[in-house]
């Protein structure tokens, strides 16, 4: 039987990590379907990740706090609307050791 990925949403959160590689970390965000995929903001502080996203009716979402392994660059993030409604996000991890 299938699963209802917004439904999956309202019991679990609404963003989970989904996949940590050695240069990017890859985010899935599970929008309600009221919430346009453009309203969708992630927000950095360190290893810090929140996502907010605002719905058609002006109600404002946020996530819980994510914490990474590794920080994220700052402008390195990339965002794909998925045919299930979702959203990946994948963020650049910052170099170790300044090499």
């Amino acid at each position: 039987m299938p699963t209802d990925v917004r439904s999956a949403a309202a019991v679990h959160g609404w963003v989970m990590p989904v996949h940590d590689a050695d240069t990017t970390d890859r985010l899935r965000v599970l929008l309600p379907e009221d919430v346009p995929p453009g309203s969708v903001e992630v927000r950095l502080a360190g290893r810090k990740v929140v996502v907010l996203a605002r719905g058609i009716d002006g109600r404002q979402l946020r996530s819980r706090s994510l914490r990474l392994a590794d920080a994220p660059v700052e402008g390195g993030a990339q965002a794909d609307y998925q045919p299930d409604g979702s959203l990946t996000i994948t963020l650049q991890k910052a170099r170790r050791g300044g090499s």
